[in-house]
């Protein structure tokens, strides 16, 4: 949170990054108290914190928060209020930086994908094993898309166009829920794991290929679903899980599901993972705080294309990507929002 100038859409927008991911959180409890070691470094602040912090659930946020910023206000000029609060808006700004926009990913490596035709003889030819051993260990996008096909059949579980090339048929997209690119990304898993309050890195860089984090999709689903327009809620029901597609900022026109709609895995009838629950439940949360705290908008209008090679160069830092320091984030940011009031 930025003190002063509060009619400043920057302030806002600031503070709603903050708000969004307390608000969205599979963990809000444990995030709270990651904002409160932040704040308990302001001098001076730590008579205020200390007494919440091991009641975090029960507090009057917006009453506490008056506090602070009264605290703040009668005990320091602006600019040592902008300098002073700095671990808060840094923590912010990395969580926004590695695990918001790096999720959504815009210009960093994309998911490769290799070319695989539909097989329908594939079990006879290899083993369901040994694609799992070439999808996991290998991380080979062709055994990984087979299994999906193999799992979910050959319809999109979302267009319901064929994949097929026996038909009018369209290429299946192996999509992955937590982004591919996580592999290499250890702030991004940091950040992962601040967010989820789950010791989650170890687990999400086995299984980043396997089954249970992807599924196949028309290429305008994939790309929809990457750019966290959508996302899948998974809710635990009758002793199974079930999923619902959730719309977030706006869907692609080839989707046919409806908002709330239940989306069917498994079709395939071969017994493989389908997506993982909680990897849906997550990927549908930071698709929500992206949306809350208005990223969302600022990076659909940053067109940098489709060519990765031109985009790396352009920009030799993308956004959310390892070389990105977060106050060059935050000031493009700022000078987006600034000249949209221009």
């Amino acid at each position: 949170m930025r003190i002063g100038a509060t009619n400043s859409k920057v302030n806002l927008e600031t503070t709603k990054v903050i708000h969004s991911i307390l608000t969205f959180s599979p963990a809000p409890d444990a995030v709270a108290v990651e904002f409160l070691n932040e704040l308990e470094k302001v001098k001076g602040i730590a008579t205020l914190v200390v007494p919440v912090r091991s009641r975090v659930s029960e507090l009057d946020c917006s009453t506490w928060a008056a506090e602070v910023i009264t605290y703040l206000s009668e005990n320091f000029t602006k600019d040592e209020r902008l300098q002073e609060i700095k671990p808060v808006t840094n923590l912010a700004a990395e969580m926004l930086t590695h695990l918001l926009i790096a999720t959504r990913n815009p210009g960093g490596k994309k998911t490769p994908q290799e070319t695989a035709h539909p097989t329908p003889d594939i079990v006879r030819l290899r083993e369901i094993d040994k694609l799992l051993e070439d999808a996991v260990t290998n991380r080979s996008q062709s055994a990984l898309k087979q299994l999906l096909l193999l799992r979910d059949g050959l319809l999109c579980p979302f267009t319901d166009f064929s994949f097929d090339p026996a038909d009018d048929h369209v290429v299946p997209r192996a999509t992955h829920i937590l982004p591919f690119s996580f592999r290499d990304k250890q702030l991004s898993l940091n950040a992962l794991e601040t967010f989820t309050g789950r010791q989650l890195a170890d687990e999400v860089v086995k299984n980043i290929n396997h089954p249970s984090n992807a599924f196949n999709a028309e290429s305008n689903a994939h790309e929809s679903y990457d750019k966290l327009a959508w996302g899948i809620e998974a809710i635990h029901d009758d002793g199974e899980w079930k999923y619902y597609f959730r719309v977030i900022h706006r869907k692609s026109p080839t989707i046919r599901l409806r908002d709330g709609q239940e989306i069917v895995f498994g079709r395939g009838g071969q017994l493989i993972d389908k997506p993982n629950p909680d990897y849906c439940n997550i990927k549908l949360a930071i698709a929500r705080v992206m949306n809350a705290c208005g990223a969302a908008d600022i990076l659909a209008e940053m067109d940098w294309g489709d060519d990765e090679e031109e985009a790396i160069i352009n920009q030799p830092g993308y956004f959310g990507g390892p070389f990105v320091p977060d106050d060059t984030l935050l000031r493009r940011l700022e000078d987006r929002l600034l000249s949209s009031l221009s």
